[in-house]
């Protein structure tokens, strides 16, 4: 057979807690076959488990005169709880407890499961008697979140408690289920992409670069930028046949990881800033003409990266 341990001893500094506590000892006493004792071992052991605290309290309770039918009222099991019940639980306002529990709905977020045991909870100290499945049946149909699953409790005549707490229940899991789930994916294939430096420029193309962003930058066509941002594209400058230089983006990797949401033009413009000696603004216009620029040959990081 196995043997039980008593609960943890007693806060006395939460009276609130006396009720839950008291169930607890109560099934100890059951299960390890303390109810088959004598009372005096009984209260002994029901002031033991409670702690030092209880000795006190214990004290202090009046008995009534010993009878022939109690010699001992003091081992009185059954009194003794009575006693300590009146010491730790202050008298009820049943109307206020009532009307905890009607105006009682369900929270936003809370599920049935929980809702229902709130209800079950608040019932208790509402002296409901034999209609207690009754009120709370009522209970859950008004108070339920899902206006669909509340008219259709309302159409049922013969509805119980049992029942209304099934189609509750499967109207929830039904709807968590079905809920739209967003899907993403993933291209397994996709390389991280990073760009830490700007790439080196050319030392004779260097003046005709810092010219051409400059002119950009007066026409609006790109924005300075002083702060971090999301995404940096590599800039190539390639020559153009009339010899100036143009400042074209050299296009980051098309792998991306997930798919991306297309963005506007005024949005686009921190994602599409470049690395750049000197640093280029982001753009504010998409460089359009009769021909697009494209690179004769990609510059290489064969000059020194500081110029004098």
């Amino acid at each position: 057979m196995a043997k039980f341990g008593p609960p943890e001893p007693f806060d006395f500094t939460q009276p609130a807690e006396w009720l839950t506590w008291r169930q607890r000892f109560s099934r100890f006493r059951v299960a390890s076959k303390l109810d088959k004792e004598s009372g005096e071992v009984q209260v002994n052991s029901l002031l033991y488990s409670m702690g030092s605290d209880a000795e006190p309290i214990y004290g202090s309770f009046v008995f009534p005169a010993a009878t022939e039918a109690m010699p001992h009222p003091e081992y009185d099991f059954n009194l003794v709880i009575q006693k300590f019940d009146e010491h730790f639980v202050p008298k009820r306002n049943v109307i206020h407890d009532r009307a905890c529990f009607h105006k009682r709905s369900q929270r936003a977020g809370e599920a049935v499961e929980a809702f229902v045991r709130s209800l079950y909870e608040l019932a208790q100290h509402c002296e409901f008697g034999a209609g207690k499945d009754e009120q709370i049946r009522d209970r859950i149909v008004i108070g339920i979140m899902d206006k669909e699953v509340s008219q259709k409790l309302q159409l049922e005549a013969d509805l119980t408690l049992e029942r209304a707490i099934q189609l509750a229940r499967q109207s929830e899991q039904v709807k968590q289920q079905s809920a739209e789930r967003v899907e993403i994916t993933v291209n397994e294939e996709a390389v991280p992409y990073s760009v830490n430096t700007p790439r080196r420029v050319p030392f004779p193309l260097l003046p005709k670069v810092e010219k051409e962003l400059k002119r950009m930058l007066t026409l609006n066509i790109i924005e300075e930028v002083t702060e971090p941002t999301d995404w940096c594209a590599p800039m190539v400058p390639a020559p153009k046949r009339n010899k100036d230089e143009s400042v074209p983006e050299a296009e980051p990797p098309a792998e991306h990881p997930c798919a991306q949401p297309t963005a506007s033009l005024q949005d686009s413009g921190f994602p599409l800033t470049d690395v750049t000696v000197p640093p280029e603004p982001p753009a504010s216009q998409m460089p359009a003409g009769p021909s697009s620029a494209s690179p004769l040959a990609p510059s290489t990081p064969t000059y020194p990266e500081t110029l004098n």
